[in-house]
């Protein structure tokens, strides 16, 4: 591992599939947290969001972000290119597969690519994207298969009365973010006593 001067900026890169969702939260709760000039923080996809390409980051994890206090600014999704991947001092995926595909590309980056659970003690552990976990919501089939500028019109309309409370798809994404939170305490206490920040 590289050891840095006090003066040195460590580059960490938060990366998932679209970044829409995991690693731009991971990216805004880490900058929430460490407020320091020698850590610069972003975020990335292994592949191009075509399908809804300014997106930002998805409603239901602005949602819940704003609901835990976490103030953010607009998110422009970006595609991991390799001069970004090579300009990192540390890379944290959201799953195995990511940081098998990332050392298969950049084999020269082995030691600095691991999953955000493991960097943060947890080997075993990985970050599953929400759909993963909200198919199985009684409801959320209807609003999965519609495209996310009306299903914004859909949750604008229901106001407080927030359907997706009640069919537990946002319960999913708060539990995700606090797993990322957590991760995301234990890693950073971990870049310290390794002197990254």
């Amino acid at each position: 591992n590289r050891r840095f001067s006090q003066d040195s900026m460590t580059n960490l890169l938060y990366v998932c599939k679209y970044n829409i969702d995991r690693s731009p939260v991971a990216e805004v709760i880490t900058k929430q947290k460490v407020r320091t000039k020698t850590l610069g923080v972003s975020s990335a996809g292994l592949r191009g969001n075509g399908k809804y390409p300014t997106m930002g980051i998805t409603m239901e994890m602005r949602t819940i972000l704003k609901e835990r206090g976490y103030n953010f600014w607009k998110h422009d999704n970006q595609t991991l290119i390799d001069t970004l991947l090579q300009s990192q001092d540390l890379i944290l995926c959201m799953k195995k597969v990511q940081v098998a595909a990332l050392l298969e590309e950049a084999p020269s980056l082995e030691g600095k690519i691991y999953t955000l659970p493991a960097y943060a003690g947890f080997e075993d552990e990985e970050i599953h994207s929400p759909s993963y976990f909200i198919k199985k919501v009684p409801g959320y089939s209807m609003f999965s298969s519609m495209p996310y500028c009306v299903r914004d019109s859909v949750y604008s309309f229901l106001g407080c009365t927030d359907r997706r409370d009640c069919q537990g798809v946002l319960s999913v994404h708060r539990k995700m973010v606090e797993n990322i939170e957590e991760y995301v305490s234990l890693a950073l206490k971990r870049m310290s006593s390794e002197k990254l920040i």
